[in-house]
């Protein structure tokens, strides 16, 4: 699934413009390609930040460039500034819609485990997945139910077997989710481990003589 981002190419890349972009309310960036070649854009902070809200840095996006033909692009790099937070400058790399790419979905975990509820300790490991599929076909997310978990129980990558279009390049024993055990808490100390035993030795006094 694609979203449409509207860009505006830059002309004015001297020193200083990237700056002045940015205080106008948009981001500054570069969209690259066979088709697109390579492309000083901007678009609108508020839009790219709703974008990477809702769907991550591996979202398809088409880029609209005036009336010409969108490109379908996924994002390469995000940078952002240390303090603000705010986003300082984005690549865009074109993609072919007909063949498989390779890019970084997350992992959606949706129900509450069964295990937490007799005392086990939910463990989320990984947050994404790296796959290969044809862009046009890029999930928005991997959907993970660990509804089921009991204590003891994982799901790992393999386990991920719902999606024919989708090849998971993760090592298929990496876990994904798990419930642990509860720690056992260790045995209380008796107030007689506690108690130091201290030997008091007493002189004798030396005898008058």
């Amino acid at each position: 699934m694609s979203v449409r981002l509207q860009a505006e190419e830059r002309t004015s890349l001297g020193k200083g413009a990237a700056g002045r972009t940015r205080k106008e309310g948009w981001a500054p960036g570069v969209l690259y390609g066979q088709d697109a070649g390579n492309l000083a854009i901007s678009v609108r902070e508020k839009e790219l930040e709703k974008i990477l809200s809702a769907q991550g840095t591996g979202a398809l996006v088409e880029v609209q460039l005036g009336s010409d033909k969108p490109y379908a692009a996924l994002f390469r790099e995000i940078q952002r500034h240390p303090v603000k937070g705010s986003i300082v400058h984005f690549d865009l790399y074109q993609v072919p819609l007909t063949g498989t790419i390779k890019t970084t979905v997350p992992l959606i975990l949706e129900g509450e485990a069964k295990g937490i509820k007799q005392g086990g300790v939910f463990q989320h490991n990984i947050r994404e997945v790296e796959i290969e599929c044809i862009a046009s076909q890029i999930p928005e997310g991997i959907k993970v139910d660990v509804s089921e978990l009991d204590v003891g129980d994982m799901i790992k990558i393999a386990d991920l077997t719902d999606l024919a279009e989708v090849k998971f390049l993760a090592d298929p024993d990496a876990v994904i989710a798990a419930v642990l055990a509860p720690q056992l808490s260790e045995e209380e100390e008796t107030a007689e481990d506690k108690v130091e035993r201290v030997e008091v030795q007493t002189e004798t006094a030396p005898e008058e003589e």
